[in-house]
């Protein structure tokens, strides 16, 4: 298992924040390589989606979960794609007028070939996660 915090300011209020994060139809504009995001029947009643992602020819479909939506406090999910699973605990808060402090749990866990590999790449984990959070920070503030 590996886990770290991360957190940005985003020069926007957090109803703005929330809402372009929440909006998937936006997805695509932070999200790099996104190809299909929807809507699939999750167990439990849980909320669930078929994510694909493509990189040239390869292609990463994942599993995104909805643990969790009481925002700002709360927006946790779980990804799982083969032999990896990502539990993010999202939180937004606003720390001065116009802008919004994004803070993530982050944790990984893996079975199999994947456990042995995640060794080597752990800084890759975190590296796509602040791309990710840089994206959506870069998308929000560009909005008016």
């Amino acid at each position: 298992m590996y886990s770290f915090h991360l957190s940005i300011d985003i020069q926007q209020p957090i109803d703005t924040v929330i809402r372009l994060y929440t909006d998937r139809q936006l997805f695509p504009r932070w999200h790099p390589g996104l190809v299909s995001d929807e809507l699939i029947t999750g167990k439990n009643g849980e909320k669930q989606y078929r994510m694909i992602y493509g990189k040239g020819r390869r292609k990463l479909i994942m599993t995104e979960t909805i643990l969790r939506k009481e925002l700002p406090d709360h927006y946790d999910v779980r990804y799982e794609m083969k032999g990896v699973i990502n539990t993010v605990q999202n939180s937004f808060s606003s720390t001065s007028p116009g802008v919004t402090q994004w803070n993530a749990e982050i944790e990984y866990s893996f079975k199999g070939l994947k456990n042995l590999i995640a060794t080597y790449m752990r800084s890759n984990f975190e590296k796509q996660s602040v791309m990710i959070m840089n994206n959506f920070k870069g998308y929000a503030e560009s909005v008016r």
